[in-house]
């Protein structure tokens, strides 16, 4: 599965990628057509994808927002 099928799975519209994070290559989730729209609306906690060795899953609250703040 790759890793738009996955967001799609999971309710989400498209995806983009972000950095590496915790040996994890990771995406954000997104609600939004990035195509059709010019600006970013976030609403609630980022939904973050995580890929490490063929495993896709999301990431929890705790772990978004260690990523957004940077933590190693």
């Amino acid at each position: 599965m790759t890793v738009l099928e996955f967001a799609r799975k999971n309710g989400f519209k498209d995806i983009r990628q972000l950095r590496p994070w915790r040996g994890f290559a990771c995406w954000e989730a997104l609600y939004f057509d990035t195509e059709k729209i010019d600006n970013d609306a976030y609403i609630g906690f980022p939904q973050i994808i995580l890929e490490k060795g063929g495993r896709l899953r999301m990431a929890g609250y705790d772990e978004a927002m260690a990523f957004i703040r940077g933590e190693k």
